[in-house]
């Protein structure tokens, strides 16, 4: 049986021992992410419409499932939900992103065996972020019965309440602001160490996030307005009856490895 490796667990001991820099970039880099990650999608279309679109379809049968149960109002936090996973969702994107900088093979074998190597690498952060998720939801439904105890209200209900009652506007008010401290929150542990952990074998989980974290602080202005641009492109993917995620998911999984790399420097790669 093998025995766990507790050095992937490990800090590095000082900032000075990394084997990287961690690089300030401006503001208009996180669109030049976005069109780089546009370039992979056209240079690996057919890979990243069969994944992005099991999403898709996904999401088509989660609204299905949902309208039918009469439990569409879920389709809300759990829209928020997706953006709480999908950085490790999102690695097969990094890969081919990898792939292609790296000039190695793209077929779906080859990328789904890389992922499948790496795949014990991001298990702690996929517990971590499930977690998450599952505590999302279960604050929205507190915040819900909070301010709509008693009540069913549906959907379209909601979306009348949230802007012409008092106790909807409240219901908005905070639940966005759990919804940007947990999205938040994620973003900064997330963004870099996840595509980090999936590129370095030789990087250890906590070293990992040390790295991660510092590039988010260092970046702080730039890394918000790339946030809001996930966030933005991500809904309008699920707002499109969830086809536009089909292309919006993989064109931001391909510029977060971008991002990633722009940030973290490595001095074995210099």
């Amino acid at each position: 049986m093998k025995m766990m490796d507790w050095t992937f667990f490990a800090p590095h001991p000082d900032t000075r021992d990394w084997p990287c820099d961690v690089v300030e970039v401006t503001a208009e880099k996180a669109g030049h992410w976005v069109k780089l990650g546009w370039k992979d999608f056209t240079a690996a279309w057919g890979f990243d419409l069969f994944y992005g679109g099991l999403f898709a379809l996904g999401g088509w049968a989660l609204y299905a499932g949902l309208q039918t149960t009469g439990q569409l109002i879920m389709i809300l936090p759990l829209a928020i939900g997706f953006l709480l996973i999908a950085p490790v969702l999102a690695v097969a994107f990094y890969e081919v992103s990898r792939r292609i900088h790296d000039g190695e093979p793209r077929s779906m074998g080859a990328i789904f065996g890389a992922m499948g190597h790496r795949a014990d690498r991001l298990g702690g952060p996929g517990v971590v972020l499930a977690i998450a998720f599952m505590v999302w939801l279960e604050l929205s439904l507190i915040l819900f019965s909070a301010f709509f105890s008693g009540q069913t209200v549906t959907l379209s209900m909601l979306w009348s309440a949230m802007i012409q009652t008092p106790a909807g506007i409240g219901f908005l008010v905070s639940w966005l602001a759990m919804a940007a401290f947990f999205m938040g929150l994620v973003f900064a542990l997330t963004a870099v160490t996840v595509p980090l952990l999936h590129d370095r074998d030789d990087i250890n989980l906590m070293t990992a996030l040390g790295i991660g974290v510092n590039a988010v602080r260092v970046n702080a202005g730039t890394m918000l307005a790339w946030a809001l641009a996930i966030a933005f492109l991500a809904f309008i993917g699920m707002g499109l009856f969830f086809i536009g995620l089909a292309i919006a998911f993989p064109v931001l999984g391909h510029a977060t490895w971008h991002a990633y790399r722009d940030m973290v420097h490595w001095h074995d790669k210099a």
